[in-house]
């Protein structure tokens, strides 16, 4: 199949899925769009996967917050206009297009990282928000990536709270708006399990402190997430 993909990839190019214009490889952003979106430099902060703004290990957003759960992170994009449209036609306007390219970035950055996991999970949407969406970005990014990277993808994570928007709300608002809004599920295949957690945007870090308290409550091993984007 992967001989056949080429071949046709030869004869038919494809069209890069975020600019529409220039032509591209396997489905992936063009050079010229990539230049656009920029992935976080060698120095990355190890509670959000951003850029690092100071001598210490964390940025100097992140020492605004409470100190983060989980072990280490990884981000794709640092956040400016065009990342900023990237999510926002993936998120809400069904671009799933852009899965293989934030699949593959996404592998290399783990594979980059050297650190073991032993499934991929992702943030879950509640059931009402779910249903008006009518998928979880999140969980099909993750499960993407699960494919690419050939580590097993499985849901463990509940969200039982409806929240309002985050958007809005200041950093204590954030905390006091996901305070118990996760629980996990299948406590028996967690306990002593490495796990990636997958989000789209960074902000404060409270939606996936909640989750990930909720993944180490139930004896998780450690916690690594990976968001798309870094604000």
């Amino acid at each position: 199949m992967k001989i056949i993909s080429q071949v046709l990839n030869y004869f038919i190019p494809e069209i890069c899925p975020y600019c529409q214009e220039n032509f591209t490889e396997n489905g992936l952003f063009c050079a010229e769009c990539l230049v656009k979106l920029p992935a976080p430099g060698q120095n990355i902060c190890k509670s959000c996967g951003g850029d690092l703004d100071l001598i210490l290990d964390i940025c100097s957003k992140c020492m605004k917050e409470k100190p983060a759960p989980w072990s280490d992170a990884i981000c794709l994009f640092m956040m400016n206009s065009n990342v900023q449209h990237l999510v926002e036609q993936y998120k809400y306007n069904n671009k799933i297009e852009f899965l293989s390219q934030m699949a593959d970035s996404a592998s290399h950055k783990i594979q980059d990282s050297k650190i073991h996991f032993d499934c991929v999970t992702a943030i879950p949407l509640h059931f009402m928000k779910h249903l008006y969406r009518g998928y979880n970005q999140s969980a099909l990014l993750a499960k993407r990536i699960a494919i690419v990277t050939g580590i097993g993808y499985k849901n463990l994570l509940v969200r039982r709270k409806f929240t309002k928007t985050q958007t809005r709300l200041s950093g204590e608002e954030r905390h006091k708006n996901l305070k118990g809004a996760f629980f996990s599920k299948n406590k028996a295949f967690i306990e002593k399990k490495d796990i990636l957690l997958v989000d789209d945007v960074f902000t404060t870090g409270s939606t996936l402190r909640s989750a990930s308290e909720a993944l180490l409550s139930s004896g998780a091993n450690s916690v690594t997430i990976l968001v798309l984007a870094r604000r």
